[in-house]
């Protein structure tokens, strides 16, 4: 079937839809994960950078790569709170803008800009944040984390509640 004339690419696109080095045809890692820089060691003190879902053992604890014992999970759990109120705040604390002209919000009272009268929209999508509340739920859900869990459940319920239409 395959002649010397036609390469792999055709052969690729004929069984499966899509030329070989399309945008589709990129790999996109679905399991969204968190990589929690400077992670220290408790007992050798060697620092590295954590992926929590990548770097975790077969029973869900994460080991030092230089000595072989377990990183605490409480100050795992207490980091990622840390980072999940990190970026609520930024969220929460963020401008709006003009749509059309990017001009800032200056009053919670204004509804349209002065300068187009365009609607004033937030620079960063309520989307973004869900899909880090997301991730950071998915961890304490998969490692046993209460406090993470019930700080994302908090900050769906507060944080993106002043944001929804």
């Amino acid at each position: 079937d395959r002649s010397p004339s036609r390469g792999l690419g055709d052969v690729y696109k004929r069984q499966l839809g899509v030329a070989e080095f399309a945008a589709e045809s990129r790999f996109v890692n679905p399991c969204r994960t968190y990589v929690m820089p400077d992670a220290g060691c408790s007992f050798c003190h060697h620092v590295r950078d954590i992926d929590m879902c990548r770097d975790a053992t077969a029973s869900r604890e994460w080991l030092c790569t230089a000595c072989g014992s377990p990183f605490e999970p409480e100050i795992i759990e207490a980091r990622l709170v840390a980072v999940v109120q990190t970026r609520a705040l930024a969220f929460i604390s963020q401008d709006r803008e003009c749509r059309q002209c990017r001009v800032v919000q200056r009053s919670e009272l204004q509804h349209r800009c002065p300068n187009c009268a365009g609607v004033f929209t937030l620079r960063k999508p309520i989307a973004s944040f869900s899909a880090t509340l997301d991730t950071f739920s998915g961890i304490a859900r998969h490692f046993g984390m209460p406090w993470l869990l019930e700080v994302c459940e908090w900050q769906r319920a507060h944080a993106l509640r002043k944001f929804e239409p």
